[in-house]
């Protein structure tokens, strides 16, 4: 195996990453969000040299890059699921294709991939089934 497929098989985890990385960021947002009072009247009138105001813009600038920050890593995840998605397209084999799509664009667990699909498909079978076409080309 060379570097390409070392690369593919990071990608196929990518989707789940992003979308972690995603929450932890909007989980920041909020602290941030829950500790400022932007907006409310007893920071309206406070003068600007008071150090008060001082930590409300420091607080407003980082609500701004933070949301700056989510907003890219949306847009790169969106990208990263349309890439994704007309990968696996490509793939043959139904069952494989379905649990690839499951699996890592909607990241879901082996056991809701198998109930999704329905069938006599267990967790470990589609797994296996993904796994071994993985094995064979990448």
């Amino acid at each position: 195996r060379g570097l390409g497929d070392v690369y593919k098989r990071q990608e196929l985890h990518s989707i789940r990453s992003l979308r972690d990385e995603i929450k932890f960021w909007e989980r920041a947002l909020e602290r941030i969000r829950n500790k400022s009072p932007v907006g409310s009247p007893q920071f309206d009138a406070v003068p600007c040299n008071s150090g008060v105001s001082n930590r409300v813009q420091d607080r407003v600038e980082n609500t701004r890059s933070i949301e700056e920050i989510i907003a890219e890593k949306k847009a790169e995840l969106e990208a990263k699921e349309r890439e994704l998605t007309e990968y696996i397209m490509t793939v043959d084999d139904s069952l494989v294709r379905r649990a690839m799509y499951l699996r890592h664009v909607c990241c879901k667990s082996w056991n809701a991939v198998a109930m999704d699909i329905g069938g006599d498909n267990t967790a470990d079978t589609i797994r296996k089934a993904h796994d071994r076409f993985i094995k064979r080309n990448l």
